[in-house]
């Protein structure tokens, strides 16, 4: 059996520029998350399909589940927390940054939420709690981390944007 997820993400708010989430350590809420877009990826859907849907460095990942490893980022140049198997894209971290002007597809932790849904703030500090927890749990075993859709919000975006929404 797997291991329990170590993070989960919650997107919660779908707006047209990025997209807000919660974020729980352990099954316990922690912050929130900027992401970009949310183009209605599933990591189930055929490789091509999501090739076909995804805006390079303007897309959030596509939900499911994801081993976190620790390892040097090569662009970052400092080591970070790196999901693995994300299909249709590469190098996704979870890193410091305020908006979607900040990510190329990585995952934003913050303690706090932008007026407006902005954004998070306060990255710096969730990234500083976070990051030695997850290169300790990465250094027993493997971690995971599940990244969602809270349901309702998902049905009002899609109902707001045709096309949206995948059924495998």
């Amino acid at each position: 059996m797997d291991a329990p997820d170590l993070l989960t993400l919650t997107r919660t708010t779908f707006l047209d520029q990025r997209t807000i989430g919660t974020l729980d350590w352990q099954g316990k809420p922690f912050g929130f998350a900027c992401e970009d877009v949310d183009r209605g990826l599933d990591a189930r859907m055929p490789a091509d399909l999501i090739g076909k849907l995804k805006v390079k460095r303007a897309t959030a990942i596509p939900v499911g589940r994801y081993q976190l490893v620790w390892a040097r980022s090569p662009s970052r140049g400092v080591e970070t927390p790196r999901l693995l198997g994300v299909p249709g894209f590469q190098g996704i971290l979870i890193h410091p940054g305020n908006d979607e002007a900040d990510t190329e597809g990585c995952i934003l932790p913050g303690t706090v939420l932008l007026s407006g849904g902005m954004g998070v703030g306060h990255s710096q500090i969730a990234c500083s709690w976070l990051y030695p927890k997850i290169r300790d749990a990465c250094a027993s075993g493997p971690q995971y981390i599940t990244v969602r859709r809270e349901p309702v919000a998902w049905t009002r975006r899609c109902n707001a944007v045709p096309g949206l929404g995948w059924e495998p």
